[in-house]
């Protein structure tokens, strides 16, 4: 981990060496800080850091943080199925449809698969369909997950392209219009998913999603995730995937895939659908040019890992492996991979008297148990259909361990991150090691 920084005074906005210079013509920002800033803002500064340079937009009446999308025009206007799956979600709603209202992509019906929801979720749902949206509302007797709802959703939808949408979103009014202008533009073989730019909701110019990798040890990072977006590239770029709190696809491309894994529930669904569909030969994309901006972390309702985050993500991370991965790497890596994420922490746990993650531990042991004749037979079906050797999109040279713009649950304001944001495509060092951004 990047040694972090105490700031023992906070950068003026006025003049000399540290200053931020702010440029409207460009739509970028560059900051020149002291050396004291050479690596991480601490969480405690970053807040105050981050507001003198909101209050400095303001005064100079520069909009560099208000992202503003051009509408594509389009070949052709295929119905659109928006699935979202809700569960206790009314402090989302009202945002989340009425940035469906003004979008200037209007062929969209929205499946709404609500999970048993106490709340008004489904009023409020209800209320948009006198507003004028296509609203059909699904409701469950209880909680069946992420992935099992949207599969639901997914299978009662009319539209030729699935839009698969979390309910803590907000959509730019092109974002609809735009995706689907890339989708129908973009020359591959195989089109598979199509990713539009996530922005962090609370920090519109920071980026939350845009491309990950799986690095040299076989571990899904989000290398874009806290980086600064100056929206100088625009360009559709082919990737592995990405976090998945919005993701486009032919309708017809998820089903013959297999839909999501339904005994997955919550978490790792993205990096399963991500990896399977470069097993069988699709090509991911990403479309800057067609944004959303995304409550980090909200719809799982927790800001810290609990019993449920570490049993689903971990459990559901190994099955992704010993589901997707070629032999010839799970028989190297899985060992490794296992020992360095359930033996190692449940080792710890026990050795600090933390007797509910160690049992979250051995839950997790069992459960991967009892599930592998399941597992074996999904991999056995994913592997027969192969087109793509893990070699076509593993980067040995993402040798990242940890998200470098992302710390502590907040972005990363450094030299490194206003470099990178400014200059695009760049070779950084880490601790003696040389990586290399997008």
């Amino acid at each position: 981990m990047l040694n972090q920084v105490e700031i023992s005074k906070e950068p003026t906005l006025i003049s000399g060496k540290n200053h931020y210079l702010l440029t409207d013509k460009k739509r970028l920002w560059q900051c020149y800080i002291d050396d004291y800033v050479n690596n991480l803002v601490t969480e405690e500064s970053f807040d105050s850091l981050y507001g003198q340079i909101i209050k400095k937009i303001i005064i100079d009446n520069l909009q560099i943080f208000k992202h503003k999308s051009q509408e594509m025009r389009l070949p052709s206007v295929p119905l659109v199925s928006i699935i979202v799956v809700n569960w206790n979600g009314e402090k989302y709603l009202d945002d989340f449809f009425n940035s469906l209202l003004v979008q200037t992509y209007k062929n969209f019906e929205v499946i709404f698969v609500d999970h048993a929801s106490i709340d008004n979720s489904i009023s409020i749902a209800k209320s948009y369909i006198n507003k004028g949206l296509d609203v059909k509302i699904i409701r469950r007797n209880r909680n069946y997950g992420f992935s099992p709802g949207n599969n639901l959703g997914v299978l009662r939808s009319k539209g030729k392209v699935l839009f698969l949408l979390n309910n803590d979103v907000k959509l730019d009014e092109n974002c609809i219009n735009n995706a689907l202008f890339a989708m129908q533009t973009y020359k591959c073989k195989k089109l598979g998913a199509i990713f539009p730019k996530v922005l962090f909701w609370d920090r519109p110019g920071v980026i939350n999603s845009l491309e990950a990798k799986w690095n040299h040890l076989y571990q899904w990072i989000d290398y874009c995730n806290g980086k600064i977006d100056c929206n100088e590239d625009n360009s559709m770029k082919k990737i592995f995937g990405t976090i998945f709190p919005a993701v486009f696809i032919e309708r017809q491309t998820f089903i013959d895939i297999g839909l999501f894994d339904n005994i997955f529930f919550s978490y790792a669904e993205d990096m399963d659908i991500s990896y399977r569909l470069n097993v069988l030969g699709y090509t991911n994309i990403s479309v800057p040019f067609s944004f959303l901006y995304h409550k980090y972390r909200s719809s799982s309702q927790e800001k810290v890992q609990t019993e449920f985050s570490v049993f689903w993500g971990v459990r559901n991370y190994l099955f992704v492996l010993l589901k997707n991965m070629e032999f010839i790497h799970l028989a190297r890596v899985f060992p490794k991979f296992f020992k360095r994420i359930v033996v190692k922490p449940m080792y710890y746990s026990l050795l600090n008297c933390q007797y509910k993650r160690f049992f979250t531990y051995v839950k997790i042991i069992l459960s991967a148990i009892f599930y592998t004749p399941y597992v074996l037979f999904q991999r056995w079906k994913i592997n027969k259909k192969r087109v793509w050797s893990d070699d076509e999109f593993f980067d040995p040279k993402a040798r990242e361990n940890y998200d470098i713009f992302f710390f502590n649950s907040k972005p990363v304001i450094s030299k490194l991150s206003i470099d990178s944001a400014l200059k695009g495509s760049q070779k950084y060092d880490v601790s003696g090691i040389e990586y290399e951004t997008y």
